[in-house]
């Protein structure tokens, strides 16, 4: 049962239920609603990943350089077991979203996320639709869902849209890693049409711009989110570090320790601060 139990990628699911309970934060609702909504997200997103799983074993994962998926791509799953589990954590999740009043939020979710990898949509290998369709299944939706109904709409989108440029410019090196993979599949993403070096430019545009627009204007009204704006500069002095390599090789072999430590790093530090804040402040 480990191996399914690995399918689920549960180290993963942190991202869309801080997302969550940061809508509820920003409300000033923290309440067991929210916190359930937070739950149905991960079970969405269970779903969600395990679609990536699947199609990525099929082309992707034969030439990532991460070795964990090679363990994975190399499993055999019986696939009544893994449809039952992506049948019944779907349901779940969109259950929970009409019982809590979230349904098309969470149907909208469920089905960017899952067109994110399914084929032949893979919304993965479309140029800046990778990296939107990443940032509403993982952030965007659930935050908006418990949010959009009771605040002013154009402080809500200023909002959104400079947390998930600064969210952007943190999850970007991850795709960054894997564009050898991404290529070799036949995968058109943003990093791979536009090449490592470009893509690093882009990314440290984008957060040069999100960094800007946040201290103007999120920085002294949201003073909650500062914790989590230091990671991002963090990110950006690592940007500029990369930009001065000479070879992709060295880029690529940095991004890679990168993700190795980050990824871990940010799976016990996130979720603490939000559920500091969710209960203590």
């Amino acid at each position: 049962m480990g191996k399914y139990f690995k399918l689920l990628r549960l180290d993963d699911q942190y991202i869309e239920f801080i997302a969550a309970l940061s809508g509820g934060i920003f409300i000033h609702a923290r309440s067991v609603h929210i916190f359930l909504w937070a739950l149905s997200t991960v079970c969405l997103g269970i779903s969600v990943y395990m679609t990536n799983e699947l199609a990525d074993r099929r082309d992707a994962d034969r030439f990532t350089w991460n070795p964990a998926a090679h363990i994975t791509m190399s499993t055999r799953l019986d696939m009544r077991v893994v449809g039952v589990l992506f049948a019944s954590f779907s349901l779940i999740g969109l259950g929970m979203s009409w019982v809590l009043g979230y349904f098309w939020w969470g149907l909208a979710i469920w089905f960017i996320g899952i067109c994110y990898s399914l084929p032949p949509i893979r919304l993965k290998g479309r140029v800046v639709v990778d990296i939107a369709s990443q940032l509403f299944a993982g952030w965007v939706g659930p935050f908006l869902a418990p949010v959009w109904a009771i605040t002013n709409h154009w402080v809500t989108l200023v909002f959104v849209i400079i947390i998930s440029l600064l969210i952007g410019v943190g999850i970007f090196p991850y795709q960054l890693a894997d564009i050898e993979a991404d290529a070799k599949a036949g995968l058109r993403g943003t990093h791979v049409v536009l090449g490592l070096r470009r893509s690093l430019w882009l990314g440290f545009a984008i957060g040069a711009v999100g960094g800007i627009l946040y201290l103007l204007f999120l920085a002294r009204l949201w003073l909650w989110t500062i914790p989590m704006f230091i990671p991002i500069m963090i990110v950006m002095v690592y940007y500029v570090y990369w930009l001065r390599m000479s070879t992709a090789t060295k880029q690529l072999a940095s991004l890679r320790r990168w993700v190795k430590i980050f990824k871990p790093v940010s799976l016990i530090i996130f979720p603490l601060y939000i559920a500091c804040i969710w209960w203590f402040v």
